[in-house]
């Protein structure tokens, strides 16, 4: 009887050095993320394959989150912003009203008027019938 009172007795401290360990551990992690960041980042680059193979695994599990992080990124790459007015729906096509604003409108409205941003050509017409589209409410 007394040895397992003594085993439990010993469990119970075990598992308060534990408890605290692991939230200093946390509570670590927390405050030194830029150690963290670093840390990974060198680990990404010593051990490229894994890297891959883990990216590859999450675009193919997560494809919706996948798409928008490219037109997010293909947006910032241009020097456009990405404030979207309306969530994508199939068959539809980001149109930027402005370099910040976003909409998504059908395809085949996209594609009936060429226009161009940067150079401004046909963009009243497009916009137009876009926010028309848009304040209707058709999806």
């Amino acid at each position: 009887m007394r040895d397992l009172n003594r085993k439990r007795e010993y469990q119970r401290e075990y598992n308060k050095r534990r408890r605290l360990d692991l939230v200093f551990r946390e509570r670590e992690r927390f405050y030194n993320m830029e150690t963290h960041y670093l840390a990974q980042r060198k680990y990404n680059k010593s051990h490229p394959e894994v890297t891959r193979k883990a990216d590859k695994h999450w675009r193919l599990n997560h494809p919706i989150e996948h798409q928008q992080k490219n037109r997010r990124r293909y947006s910032l790459r241009n020097g456009l912003g990405y404030t979207c007015l309306n969530l994508p729906f199939p068959e539809s096509h980001g149109h930027h009203i402005n370099k910040e604003i976003v909409i998504y409108i059908p395809k085949y409205l996209h594609k009936s008027i060429s226009h161009n941003l940067k150079t401004g050509y046909n963009m009243e017409k497009i916009n137009k019938i876009s926010l028309e589209w848009f304040l209707k409410g058709e999806v």
